[in-house]
C-alpha cells in the first residue's frame, strides 16, 4: 500500500495534464506503475521510456512534463510546434509578423493530433 501511495505522489507532483491527442498510451505513460496487467504495464513502461527519452517530444504530454526541452527541439527545427492560442508565433515567425497557420497532420498515425505550420 505504501507502494501504490508513493507512485501516486510521483505522478501528482508531475504537471500532468491529459490530452486526448496524444492517444492513450502516452496519456496513460506516466501511470505505468499503476498498471497490474502485465502486458499493458509492459507497454506503458516502454513508453514512458521513449517519452522521457524525446522520442515523442511531439505530443503535448512532452510539452507540460519537459517544457524547455521541446522547445528547444523546436528552436532546433526538427519539430513543429505546439501553438497555445492563435496568435502565437510558430517557428520562423517573429512576433511582429501576421501570418495565418494551418493544421497539418503528422503523419504518425490516430492520436497523433495535429499540429501547426505557418503559412508561406
Amino acid at each position: 500500500m505504501k507502494e501504490f501511495h508513493d507512485e501516486l505522489l510521483r505522478v501528482a507532483g508531475l504537471p500532468f495534464k491529459p490530452n486526448l491527442n496524444d492517444g492513450v498510451l502516452i496519456t496513460a505513460s506516466p501511470l505505468w506503475k499503476l498498471f497490474r496487467l502485465p502486458k499493458w504495464q509492459k507497454d506503458l513502461k516502454s513508453c514512458w521510456e521513449s517519452l522521457d527519452a524525446g522520442e515523442y517530444d511531439w505530443a503535448h504530454l512532452a510539452y507540460t512534463i519537459w517544457p524547455d526541452r521541446v522547445k528547444q527541439v523546436c528552436k532546433e527545427g526538427s519539430l513543429y510546434c505546439h501553438r497555445p492560442r492563435a496568435g502565437t508565433p510558430v517557428r520562423g515567425q517573429s512576433a511582429g509578423e501576421k501570418g495565418e497557420a494551418r493544421e497539418e497532420e503528422s503523419g504518425r498515425g490516430a492520436g497523433a493530433g495535429r499540429r501547426l505550420k505557418a503559412k508561406g
